[in-house]
């Protein structure tokens, strides 16, 4: 029964890298599109990318979960504590998950690198509008202080009487 189980939770396993593998995928993807966004145009449409990439982000959020809990189940059945202990004898079906997860990390990491240099190039074009957005209103204080002061409509009233 439990190793029939153990089968079961290994394909189950092995379909949720698969799937995680794919959204890691898309997100490398979309991280190197909002590079080139933001390298040859002026990153008009990197909040689309980042919406799509947080779609993405979000469906790896559930394969996680999901992921977790089958992983527990097995890690029960098996009274280990991580994937490391389990012997490809023990489990046959798990013996391929371990290269999953580590090209699942590969792409990770290379992803990350890719973000942190988008978050860099992001940072200085927002400095760049922010520099040029204070000449701007340095520009407008200059053309009011030219403009001529608002005439008073307040009328005075003399008292005769004493």
């Amino acid at each position: 029964m439990s190793e029939k189980m153990i089968g079961n939770h290994g394909k189950t396993l092995g379909r949720l890298i698969d799937e995680k593998l794919g959204c890691m995928e898309k997100i490398h993807e979309l991280t190197l599109q909002m590079k080139t966004e933001l390298d040859e145009r002026d990153g008009e449409n990197v909040n689309q990318l980042i919406d799509l990439r947080q779609k993405e982000m979000d469906r790896v959020d559930a394969l996680d979960a999901e992921f977790l809990s089958v992983f527990s189940a097995v890690k029960k059945l098996l009274g280990v504590r991580d994937l490391g202990e389990i012997s490809p004898t023990q489990a046959p079906e798990l013996a391929g998950l371990k290269e999953k997860v580590a090209r699942v990390n590969d792409r990770a990491n290379r992803t990350l690198v890719i973000e942190k240099e988008n978050e860099i190039k992001l940072k200085e074009k927002m400095a760049s509008v922010q520099k040029e957005m204070n000449v701007v209103r340095k520009g407008k204080q200059g053309v009011r202080a030219y403009e001529s002061a608002p005439k008073s409509n307040d009328g005075y009233f003399y008292d005769k009487k004493k």
